[in-house]
């Protein structure tokens, strides 16, 4: 990490551009060429680069994504990230905050990367705009780079967003038709961003043009919906969270459980579910380490058909192994090729269905929903009905799990905090009398103050603590209502003050209350509510039957014990009338003395009125806003109206020949039933006749079928369709079957072996393929035995015909070289190599016996070390293979040399590491021993009883040829001799005649 980089000097040759190595705080410049140093993680904060030590020193790191993820925040819609060749998965979270900010990505195609695992996954995300070759990117870029500074010099980023900010309605109406999902109620801003990003990858100048493209490109509404749809998810975010869970929930979840029952969970917006097996190997390893007999069902849904495709088939790049541990990596993953995969135990937990949240019902007796980072994208009505739709489905004191920047508190009747650090809540005990009305469209545009009722199911504890604080501090008429007005209890005789309304049930305490106290109890509990404090309102005139009154309006909130939700209770405390004159008529002086009284009345009610009035005024800019907004979206469904009616007449037409296409399919259908049986009686017909054993295994190892043959070999019975293959003996006779089978369901690729399943059993030939369907990985294995006997019979047959033909060759080439060759050395050197080719071993020797000595002379060899032949001595009794043959006089065969009890085995076979080997005797005519001829092997083997004749064959020629030398040297002495004593005679005879 401390070597210092050459990249900056290496790419200054092939560019005119400056190439400079980064240095903290460097601002970003035209026309430049930025290298990250070494050891240092790299992002941009305003327009300038940082250089910042590696968030992780050691192991595997991923500059490409911390740089990514930086510039997305930095620049928003104007990022542009561009994936080249490369190995890992580093720059694919990169891509996705990019995606999320409305940058644009490019991504260089697989066919011209040298390394393509990052390009490769950066695609697979769905996310990237452009997949080109390296070459087609400049001119891309550049067009994508025009367009940017055009409409910044025009209308401007702003201007493009608050344009289609107005054409959202109408672009979301279409998107619901099309594809059925309703984004209408989701944050707006989000969706905004998500189709300027669109409009700007498609160089476009206008919403308008963008919509017309929309209504016009079917592939443009998935592509849009894609956008939508960016999940960011990883196995185990935010890990404290997991803890947590681990911690201080499933714990309880599991102990109101007994034996045997069922924990259920529900994962929404699951996307491509990692979270979804994060919590299912979180339940494993509980259940696992508290040895319970519990069952866990998972149930993820998203609406992005693809996420859940990707989720179905568990499997995760390489990169998973950042956000996994070690430990659960080997016991919940299986190694496919490039990528991990969840193992099938895990799979199984989980259940993902196609599933919208605000359209379809919701599930129900859930012990856990997990909702992280999906209420972000709702506007605030939407996610008020999300949560009490959560509440609906959850258990009794069942949890919920959200993201790290959502909150429950607006539902606080019905959730209490259990971790507020990591956003799990728990449901309170409470009804709903109310039931839900899916799809959630927001408030009812009919009754804005109308919500949701909602009565404790044990409230005698807190009516029981109300009656007693108000018998204590008031005791006059009063109602006990919750933070949306909905009235609790009623204490004492309240008719004076509350009137039920005509029509339906409505128990909002605003619409109880007469009209002239309305105002004063609306301002009472609202600036209760504000302040947290006790707010009363005194001298409230109203008319009764009995004349005009006056009242005391107290409102207060209370909380009793660890009860977290916020109740006021609402005091109507009743003042006395003054005391009438006896004739009615007041004098000056008297009504003088009033007269403070009465403005102190006035001002009390003009305040009232003010903040009414005020009140008043903020609700009426909110309606105008909301009819503004009704107006719009009107104007947007008649123009949709119009365009769909022009579509009912050409779905009319296009259902009259889609009615003539049904009946020519139903046919069809017809003509491939009848296929169907046929190729039914076929296979039936195949498995009755064929002589191959087949046998068909699920995934499991569990018998689904298997022809009469295979019931031979194995012995299986029909009642053992649907058995395991474990339960039958039959099947381990040999011990290699069931570890092959395993290894073809983990790998895939077929396998093939020969196979014997007794001593005196066929020979057969095994074939183990993995079972795939078409649309799925392997579901099983289908194994198949042909018998082989005869054919290996014919070949042993046919081997041993040829090499008995290839010794008589040798061995008459042999022969005929030990008649003709003089130099017994080379008879001897060529003996030895004939026979470590014929023998296939490694080692041969002729040792020459040594009478005098009692010892035989290493007279030739091959693949003995050097020096050893013509000087190394062997000892001619029984502790050596050749003294042993010596004393037996016949061939010896040995097998293994280590558990040889007839002789000790002499240090020169040892020091060569001879496992096996044979030896027999070199005789002359006389039958006396001449030497020992031995052939030796390293690796353990037998000799046939046609080896031992071979070698005695080779021995018996080798004597003759000793023989013939000796013969040779003995006449060549009888030929010196003669030739010594002719001369002799002559010289004598010579000698003689001269004198």
């Amino acid at each position: 990490p401390d070597h210092e980089s050459l990249i900056p000097e290496l790419l200054a040759r092939h560019s005119s551009m400056p190439v400079q190595s980064i240095t903290d705080k460097t601002p970003v410049e035209p026309n430049h060429v930025y290298v990250i140093p070494p050891n240092a993680d790299l992002s941009i904060e305003g327009g300038m680069l940082r250089v910042i030590p590696p968030v992780q020193r050691h192991g595997h790191r991923t500059p490409i994504d911390h740089f990514l993820m930086s510039l997305a925040e930095d620049q928003g819609p104007c990022a542009i990230g561009l994936i080249f060749s490369g190995a890992g998965s580093d720059g694919t979270n990169g891509v996705r905050a990019l995606k999320e900010h409305g940058g644009m990505i490019m991504a260089q195609s697989e066919e011209t990367a040298k390394f393509t695992s990052m390009p490769k996954s950066a695609i697979l995300t769905g996310l990237v705009d452009h997949i080109l070759p390296v070459e087609q990117m400049p001119e891309t870029l550049k067009q994508y780079g025009t367009f940017l500074s055009d409409l910044r010099q025009g209308k401007g980023l702003r201007s493009l967003g608050e344009e289609t900010l107005t054409r959202l309605d109408t672009i979301c109406a279409h998107l619901l038709r099309r594809t059925g999902h309703d984004f209408r109620q989701y944050r707006r801003s989000t969706i905004v961003r998500r189709v300027q990003r669109r409009i700007q990858v498609l160089h476009m100048n206008s919403p308008s043009q963008y919509l017309d493209r929309l209504r016009n490109n079917p592939d443009e509404v998935n592509q849009l919906l894609q956008d939508l749809l960016i999940g960011v998810t990883q196995f185990f975010r935010d890990p404290k969270t997991f803890e947590a869970l681990a911690r201080e929930v499933i714990p309880q979840i599991g102990k109101s459980k007994h034996e045997g029952a069922s924990i259920r969970i529900w994962v929404a917006g699951c996307s491509t579910g990692e979270e979804v097996y994060s919590l299912a190997m979180l339940m494993h390893e509980y259940l696992y380490r508290e040895h319970m007999d519990l069952t866990v069902q998972i149930f993820a849904t998203d609406i992005d058909e693809q996420a859940l495709g990707i989720a179905r088939l568990g499997q995760y790049p390489k990169k998973i192994a950042d956000d996994v541990t070690a430990d659960r990596l080997s016991r919940f993953f299986e190694q496919d090729g490039s990528c991990y995969r969840v193992v099938k135990a895990i799979r199984d937990l989980c259940v993902f269905s196609l599933h919208n949240i605000v359209a379809d019902p919701p599930f129900s007796r859930m012990d856990l929903i997990s909702c992280r980072n999906m209420l972000i994208y709702m506007n605030p009505d939407l996610q008020q009905q999300v949560l009490s739709l959560f509440h609906y489905a959850l258990n009794k004191e069942g949890y919920l799990l959200l993201g790290s920047s959502e909150h429950a508190a607006g539902h606080s009747k019905f959730f209490r905090s259990v971790s507020k650090a990591h956003r799990i809540f728990q449901a309170k005990a409470v009804l709903r009398s109310i039931p839900i009305d899916l799809p959630l469209r927001g408030p009812t545009k009919g009754a804005p103050d109308q919500k949701p009722i909602a009565f404790p199911r044990n409230p005698e504890k807190t009516v029981a603590f109300f009656d007693r604080l108000l018998r204590q501090d008031y005791g006059p008429p009063a109602v006990l209502i919750d933070k949306e007005c909905q009235v609790q209890y009623i204490s004492g005789q309240t008719r004076n003050y509350l009137e039920l309304p005509s029509g339906s049930l409505n128990l909002n305490v605003i619409q109880l209350v007469r009209p002239e106290l309305r105002m004063a109890v609306r301002s009472g509990i609202f600036q209760s509510l504000k302040t947290g404090k006790e707010i009363v309102q005194e001298q409230i005139r109203f008319s009764t039957h009995k004349g005009t009154q006056s009242v005391d309006i107290i409102v207060r909130p209370i909380r009793h014990g660890n009860d977290q939700s916020e109740l006021l209770m609402v005091v109507f405390r009743e003042q006395t009338p003054p005391a009438s004159s006896p004739k009615g008529v007041k004098s000056r002086k008297a009504r003088a003395n009033d007269e403070p009284l009465i403005i102190r009345e006035l001002e009390q009610e003009n305040k009232t009125i003010r903040d009414y009035l005020q009140s008043a005024v903020d609700e009426l800019e909110a309606s105008n806003q909301d009819l503004k907004t009704s107006n719009e979206e009107m104007l947007s469904v008649n123009e949709e109206l119009q365009s769909a009616n022009e579509e009912l007449q050409t779905s009319k037409e296009e259902l009259q020949s889609i009615n003539e296409e049904l009946s020519t399919v139903n046919s069809q259908l017809s003509g491939k039933v009848e296929e169907l049986d046929l190729s039914h009686a076929e296979v039936e017909n195949l498995f009755r006749t064929t002589d191959i054993a087949t046998l068909f295994l699920d995934s499991a190892l569990v018998i689904k079928q298997f022809t009469p043959a295979a019931q031979k070999i194995f012995g299986f019975r029909d009642i053992d369709l649907g058995r395991p293959v474990a339960e039958l003996a039959s099947f381990f006779v040999d011990a290699t079957l069931v570890p092959d089978i395993q290894e073809v369901l983990r790998t895939s690729t077929r396998k093939e072996t020969e196979r014997t399943f007794a001593n005196d059993s066929p020979i057969y030939l095994s074939q183990i393929f993995p079972f795939r369907t078409q649309d799925r990985g392997p579901e099983g294995v289908v194994l198949t035995f042909v018998d082989i006997t005869r054919i290996r019979k014919a070949e042993t047959h046919a081997g041993d015909v040829s090499r008995q033909h290839h010794v008589l060759e040798v061995v008459a080439a042999f022969g005929q070289l030990a008649i003709q060759e003089r130099d017994l050395d080379h008879v001897m050197n060529e003996c030895v190599r004939q026979l470590c080719a014929t023998l296939s071993v490694e080692m041969a020797k002729v040792l020459e016996f040594l009478p005098d000595k009692q010892a035989f002379l290493l007279r030739a060899g091959i693949g003995w070390k050097e020096g050893l032949v013509g000087h190394a001595i062997v000892g001619a009794g029984r502790e050596s293979q050749a003294g042993y043959t010596l004393a037996s006089n016949e061939p010896v065969i040995v097998t293994d040399l280590s558990q040889e009890t007839r002789f000790s085995g002499p240090s020169l076979l040892f020091d060569h590491s001879v496992v096996s080997g044979m030896s027999c005797l070199i005789r002359d005519q006389e039958g006396h021993p001449l030497g020992v001829l031995g052939v030796h092997s390293s690796a353990k083997r037998s000799f046939s009883v046609e080896d031992v004749s071979f070698l005695q064959t080779m021995a018996n020629i080798l004597a003759y040829a000793i023989h013939r030398k000796e013969v040779e040297i003995q006449l060549e002495s009888v030929k010196n001799s003669l030739e010594s004593r002719v001369q002799e005679r002559t010289q004598a005879l010579v000698h003689h005649q001269q004198r």
